[in-house]
């Protein structure tokens, strides 16, 4: 049912099929008719309305049987009820909705109460019935589904509402934008639970029907979403839909933006119409300044508004808050605090004589508001289709962007630039959330040839099992149920670059032999292929574990980790770094600030201190989203202020609790280690020294006490 939910539908049927076969083998007559159950949703899903029907009757007929008034009963017959809405049959759905809701009310099954209130709604829309008895039905839905946590089933009802209350007739713009706030929840929870394909499909279908409820360019906003969701899977039929709304889109907001105010951007060239277009736009938006940056002109670079100085200084400070096309700030947007200026709007293009167009209002001034800049965009992208297309595009800046102002984090960065161009393997240690998979990319990236090559990233212990193997190493066509074609595997995509395998601890023993050979000797086999590959590939590994202690405990290859772990970084926890806590949250805050188009002034004093003083177990990733919820909730134009963080930072104990005096650190790991070795020297004496007696006695294998025996430099005297 997961592959379903993901559209993975043949994955998904041959799961099905072999539940239902195992389960008539071995007689268990409850899961033939859940495996019926889904065979009809999986049939309804790829629009086979007949074979579904016959799965859901197969499945009914077995519910009967084992309890008339049973859960099955209820979620079959649901099943029921929704599949003959589809076909029109309202009359037999309701008898089916009816039945199935009672018994759910009487065994109190909330689960299934709450999806049914959800089939209630689409059956009171069928029959063309009240538009506030269905948004009734729909609210019951979520009320219940979100109070027990079913967070899929809760997404689907407030996508319900959603399209409700999008597309009722007669009904004010503010109510219909209670339809996209729906929507938006929903696109959360289905980023909550992983399923990126699911909301790209949902992004597409706001911009489809919300028409005249959004604007254009918060429609576009939506459409970028989708294309980058798109982009990772390469679902190309969903990218040419984009591309076709997208179009629509920009030619309405190139409509509005142009009327009248077009002259000057048609059939004119060359430095006077250019100067002639900044100076229109300056005048339409009341600007303090604007101008036109050409880094890459016939001439050189060369700027139309402002001094070329002025204007490469504010091209530098934009490049501080990310690679977006479009930067729209409130104002008094910087990394660092001491460059002042208003609200301003950036659209800039680097495949296109990298090319910038500004424009700023005064300090303190109205902010630009959604409609100017979908019209700036629109002026933007006329006045650069004359200018030329570079030959190379240009990426912006390859870095990511990394916070080392501790001493620590700063000789970790020198040690990743002094490995840079090494192809030894590179383990990296660090607990979640700490950056592992940063500094990976930024080793990769700082390499001589980091943007010529790829750097292709798995999480070993998001993958299950039996595919993580066919991911690595790839499959020959038939090598399994469901191989209809070959495939090279992640090793041979990453072929002269880089291979990041996140959480490399979590490997399976089969998948660690194989990972082994390859590195050793720069050859593979596909899974159910003969013949060897050769790959050069550099393998950047990292792990929140200890590995010595898994090798010790027989869960991870010796020769493996020592082929890992000729070179060793360690990323330390964000609480033995805490001079960077300052950057790091002056980094986010501008960052979510920029995205919010919200004007943050800074941090109170009383706050900082907080966020300074708290140990942050989660790392720089809990850090992260503690700042972008703040900024979220917080009033435009205030500094962030010590009661808008959660409120297990604020808790006055807990902050007191965690204020350790700096001799104190590590005084319990330090009297655990003591407690260790004495447990164990008093073992081997009770044993006579015998290594076996005392891993027995002490409840651990004999590899991970020869590991301790050496951690306390302790000799065995055998009586």
């Amino acid at each position: 049912m997961i592959y379903c939910r993901t559209n993975e539908y043949k994955k998904s049927r041959k799961n099905l099929e072999e539940a239902r076969e195992g389960a008539c083998e071995i007689g268990v007559v409850r899961d033939i008719a859940i495996a019926h159950e889904f065979l009809g949703d999986l049939e309804r899903a790829e629009n086979r309305s007949d074979e579904a029907g016959e799965h859901y009757a197969k499945a009914m007929e077995i519910a009967l049987r084992i309890a008339p008034r049973g859960d099955m009963v209820t979620e079959i017959g649901r099943r029921i009820a929704d599949w003959r809405l589809d076909r029109g049959e309202i009359r037999e759905a309701r008898v089916e909705l009816e039945r199935a809701l009672e018994i759910a009310q009487e065994i109190q099954d909330r689960r299934e109460e709450g999806i049914l209130h959800r089939v209630r709604a689409r059956m009171i829309l069928a029959s063309r019935g009240r538009l506030q008895s269905a948004e009734s039905a729909l609210k019951k839905s979520i009320d219940i589904l979100e109070e027990i946590g079913t967070r899929y089933e809760e997404a689907l009802s407030r996508i319900e509402r959603g399209r409700l209350r999008v597309s009722a007739p007669r009904r004010s713009r503010e109510d219909r934008r209670r339809g996209v706030d729906d929507f938006r929840s929903a696109a959360k929870i289905l980023e909550e639970l992983g399923l990126p394909r699911r909301r790209s499909e949902l992004f597409i279908e706001i911009v489809k029907i919300a028409e005249g409820v959004i604007s254009p360019y918060e429609g576009l906003r939506f459409l970028q979403e989708a294309e980058i969701l798109c982009r990772r899977r390469r679902d190309h039929r969903a990218l040419r839909e984009i591309a076709d709304l997208r179009s629509r889109l920009e030619e309405e907001v190139a409509r509005v933006a142009l009327e009248g105010e077009s002259s000057f951007l048609y059939r004119r060239e060359g430095r006077e119409a250019h100067a002639s277009a900044v100076a229109r736009l300056s005048r339409r938006y009341g600007a303090k300044q604007a101008f036109l940056l050409i880094e890459d002109s016939p001439e050189g670079r060369r700027a139309v508004g402002v001094a070329e100085e002025e204007a490469v200084r504010l091209a530098a400070r934009l490049r501080e808050v990310g690679g977006r096309d479009l930067v729209v700030s409130s104002g008094n947007l910087t990394s660092t605090g001491s460059d002042c200026h208003g609200p301003f709007l950036a659209f800039r293009r680097p495949e296109i004589a990298d090319a910038l167009l500004y424009v700023e209002r005064g300090l303190g001034e109205r902010p630009f508001d959604e409609r100017e800049a979908g019209e700036f965009v629109a002026y933007a992208e006329r006045l650069f289709g004359d200018l030329p297309r570079r030959k190379t595009e240009t990426k912006g800046s390859p870095y990511p962007t990394v916070i080392a102002r501790s001493g620590l984090m700063q000789r970790l960065v020198d040690r990743l630039v002094s490995i840079r161009n090494s192809r030894a393997p590179v383990l990296i240690y660090g607990e979640t959330g700490t950056g592992k998979g940063l500094l990976a990319h930024l080793l990769h990236q700082l390499g001589d040839h980091g943007e010529a090559v790829r750097i292709v990233q798995v999480h070993c212990a998001e993958l299950p099992e039996t595919l993580l193997e066919s991911e690595l190493f790839g499959h020959a066509r038939g090598a399994f149920t469901g191989a209809v074609v070959e495939r090279e595997g992640l090793f041979e995509s990453a072929n002269g670059g880089t291979l990041f395998l996140d959480e490399v601890g979590d490997l399976s023993p089969e998948v660690q032999v194989r990972l082994l050979r390859v590195i050793e000797e720069g050859r593979l086999k596909r899974v159910g292929e003969a013949r060897d590959r050769a790959v050069d590939v550099r393998v950047v590994a990292a792990t929140h574990r200890d590995l010595v202690e898994e090798v010790a405990e027989g869960r991870f290859r010796e020769d493996l980790f020592y082929r890992l772990h000729v070179i060793r970084l360690t990323v330390p926890p964000l609480r033995e770094r805490r001079e960077d806590i300052p950057h790091l949250v002056s980094h986010f805050v501008a960052r979510y600030a920029a995205e919010e188009g919200k004007r943050v002034a800074g941090v109170d004093p009383e706050a900082m201190r907080r966020l300074m003083l708290y140990p942050w177990p989660g790392n720089v990733r809990e850090l992260q989203n503690e700042i972008r919820r703040a900024v979220v909730l917080h009033p435009n134009g205030e500094p962030l202020r010590d009661e808008e963080l959660s409120a297990f930072l604020r808790d006055a104990r807990s902050v007191k609790r965690f204020q350790a005096p700096e001799h104190g650190r590590g005084l319990l790991l330090r009297e655990l280690a003591t407690f260790e070795e004495r447990r164990i020297q008093e073992a081997l004496a009770d044993s006579g020294g015998s290594l076996r007696e005392s891993a027995r006695a002490l409840g651990i294998s004999v590899q991970l006490l020869r590991y301790k025996l050496k951690k306390y430099n302790i000799r065995i005297r055998k009586n």
